[in-house]
């Protein structure tokens, strides 16, 4: 019997760490060709960005932005995922839209130094009206104020 298939999708404000997020888990369940682990490697520069495993225009690399939607496949013994990485900026809420539209799940992330911003409550408006019912919210970048409880 094959596993079962859940479509997610990321969502929130630029910056937030929605391509980073998934970078990590497509890098971390080893679903990232050598190849293209080779490529992010030269276009990072001095690190490793994993936000460049799914932002694979050259103009979002330049800019390190997310423009297009990115469509991932991974999975486990457990279960198939397919994983939308959607863009932040608000000038690109309509590809959020259209990413996000097939959706079962949403990982709506949120900087821990910035909160919840215009760009994290129109995402999730956009979700509700997706009929998205399952929405996880994470709060990203903790190490930057230090993991204090009260943020």
């Amino acid at each position: 019997m094959e596993p079962d298939l859940l479509r997610l999708t990321t969502a929130g404000s630029v910056d937030d760490g929605k391509s980073t997020l998934i970078g990590r888990l497509l890098h971390d369940s080893n679903a990232v060709y050598e190849d293209q682990l080779e490529s992010v490697r030269s276009d990072s520069g001095n690190g490793f960005d994993l936000a460049f495993i799914t932002d694979g225009l050259k103009a979002e690399r330049e800019q390190s932005i997310t423009i297009d939607v990115a469509y991932r496949y991974f999975s486990t013994p457990r279960r198939r995922f397919i994983i939308t990485d959607t863009p932040g900026h608000e000038q690109y809420t309509r590809n959020m839209a259209t990413g996000a539209s097939s959706a079962e799940l949403a990982v709506l992330l949120l900087d821990a130094r910035k909160g919840v911003v215009t760009q994290t409550r129109r995402h999730a408006y956009v979700l509700w009206l997706l009929g998205i019912k399952r929405i996880v919210v994470a709060v990203n970048k903790m190490d930057l104020v230090g993991y204090r409880e009260d943020v």
